[in-house]
Formats: structure tokens, C-alpha cells, sequence
């Protein structure tokens, strides 16, 4: 097979993409899930990016809500991660 045939030709949900991924880097092929996306996608992003919608003051609110959300989350699972760890030591 020429060189990129697998990787142009099958979907990476197939299993022909699936063993030939196995063997060419030694490890089972794992999906992108949305949060390693975002991840990339907001290591990506500049804040000049933000220009895009500075006269949009709706559309800044439903970012900032949604990205507020999604911190207030993070905080909450960090601070009883570090509660539960500190028992532990008691």
C-alpha cells in the first residue's frame, strides 16, 4: 500500500484503521473527546481572537457564561480533591 492510503482512505472508527494505528505507533487509538478539543482549541486561541465579537454583547454574556460554568465546576471537583486527600493524612 502506498504511503497515507489508510489514513485517507478509512474512517478512524474502522477497524482496519484501528490495527494498522496499533502497530504503527504501539499504542490503541483513542478518540479526541471534546475536552482534549477544547484543550487544544483554547491553548489555540489568542485574545485578539476576541475581537471577532467585541460588538456582540450577547454573545460575549453566553462565553463568559458557559466558560464561568465550566471553571466553577473545575473549582468545586479541585477543592474536594484536595479535601478528600487531606483526611486521608489524618
Amino acid at each position: 500500500m502506498q504511503a497515507g492510503t489508510i489514513e485517507n482512505e478509512y474512517a478512524k472508527s474502522s477497524a482496519v484503521y484501528r490495527v494498522y494505528y496499533f502497530y504503527k505507533y504501539g499504542e490503541p487509538y483513542q478518540e479526541e473527546t471534546a475536552l482534549i478539543k477544547f484543550r487544544k482549541a483554547i491553548n489555540a486561541l489568542k485574545l485578539s481572537d476576541w475581537e471577532e465579537i467585541e460588538d456582540k454583547p450577547e454573545e460575549m454574556d453566553e462565553y463568559k457564561r458557559v466558560l464561568e460554568m465550566h471553571l466553577n465546576y473545575l473549582r468545586i471537583v479541585s477543592a474536594y480533591r484536595r479535601i478528600k486527600e487531606e483526611t486521608k493524612k489524618e
